[in-house]
């Protein structure tokens, strides 16, 4: 959303998931793009210990603007390993990048 409202879930594949929980139910219009991903995007650190975090993503999102999904969500993880400047990460990373044509 435009005021970049976050919406997290429970983990995937745990027992615990067979409560209730809430359907989040939205259109895309053309050009839209849907990014979801694991907490490992934007916390992983730098050399100064600064998380990659969310502005981070939004920036590599803007300067891929236009782009298809794949181009998108290669720029992302090119920033964040240039952010991080490690080769192996300290935690899983799950990134979907979803674009509406």
């Amino acid at each position: 959303p435009a005021d970049h409202t976050e919406y997290k879930g429970l983990f995937l594949g745990l027992e615990s998931m067979k409560s209730d929980f809430k359907v989040l139910t939205f259109k895309m219009m053309p050009q839209d793009c849907l990014l979801v991903y694991s907490d490992c995007l934007i916390e992983s650190t730098g050399k100064n210990q600064e998380e990659f975090g969310m502005g981070r993503v939004i920036e590599s999102m803007n300067r891929a603007s236009g782009a298809k999904a794949s181009e998108i969500l290669d720029g992302i993880i090119k920033d964040l390993y240039a952010h991080t400047e490690k080769e192996n990460l300290n935690d899983d990373l799950t990134v979907i990048c979803i674009r509406k044509l």
